[in-house]
C-alpha cells in the first residue's frame, strides 16, 4: 500500500510538471532597452516623446543620447511595442526618438520542461533617442506633440508589466508547490 501511495504521488508530480511545464517559459516578454551614447543622465522634460520614422526630418538642433530598442512578445501588436519604446524614451530623458524603423527578429521561447527551441517572429522598433539642444528653437508643431500627455502608453506598458510579473509569481509559487509535493512523495516512500 505504501508503494502504491508513493507511485500515485510521483505520478501526480510528473503530471503536474508536464502540465505546468508548458506554461513556465522564458524569453516571452515585451521589453525595451537603452544603450547610452552619453556619460550624462537626463531627466524627462516632456510629457510625450514624439516618434519620427526613417526619412522624416527634424528642423531643430539636437544631441543624440543613445539607441533604443523595443521588442515584442509572440502576441504583441505594433502599438504595444511602440508604447514600450516611448515609455523607455521618457524614462531616459529623451525629447524625441528619430530614425525609428520596424524590424522583425526571431526570439526563442523556452519551456522549462521542453528541450526544444520554440522560435517565433517578434516585432521590434528601434531608433535614436535625442534631446533638443535649444527648446526655444524647436518648431511649434514638435513642441505641441511633446506636451500632449502620453499617459495611455504609460498605463498600457505598466499593465503589461504587471501581467508579466503576476505570471512570474504564479510560476514561482507553482514550482515551490511542486517541489514540496515531490519531497513529500519521497519522504512517504522512504
Amino acid at each position: 500500500m505504501r508503494r502504491l501511495n508513493s507511485f500515485f504521488a510521483f505520478a501526480t508530480l510528473l503530471l503536474s510538471l508536464a502540465i505546468s511545464g508548458c506554461a513556465i517559459t522564458t524569453g516571452d516578454d515585451n521589453n525595451a532597452r537603452f544603450i547610452s551614447s552619453s556619460p550624462d543622465n537626463y531627466s524627462s522634460r516632456v510629457q510625450s516623446v514624439p516618434i519620427y520614422y526613417e526619412g522624416m526630418t527634424i528642423d531643430a538642433p539636437y544631441t543624440q543620447i543613445g539607441l533604443l530598442l523595443a521588442e515584442g512578445n509572440r502576441y504583441a501588436r505594433d502599438e504595444m511595442v511602440i508604447n514600450y519604446l516611448k515609455v523607455k524614451a521618457l524614462h531616459v530623458g529623451a525629447d524625441a526618438v528619430i530614425n525609428v524603423k520596424r524590424t522583425l527578429s526571431q526570439r526563442n521561447e523556452k519551456s522549462m520542461m521542453d528541450e526544444e527551441d520554440h522560435y517565433y517572429s517578434s516585432i521590434n522598433y528601434e531608433g535614436v533617442a535625442i534631446r533638443f539642444t535649444d527648446l526655444d528653437a524647436v518648431p511649434a508643431n514638435i513642441k505641441a506633440s511633446m506636451n500632449v500627455s502620453n499617459q495611455s502608453a504609460v498605463t498600457e506598458v505598466d499593465h503589461d508589466r504587471e501581467s508579466q510579473s503576476a505570471k512570474s509569481g504564479f510560476e514561482i509559487i507553482l514550482s515551490i508547490i511542486l517541489g514540496i509535493a515531490y519531497i513529500a512523495a519521497k519522504i512517504s516512500g522512504a
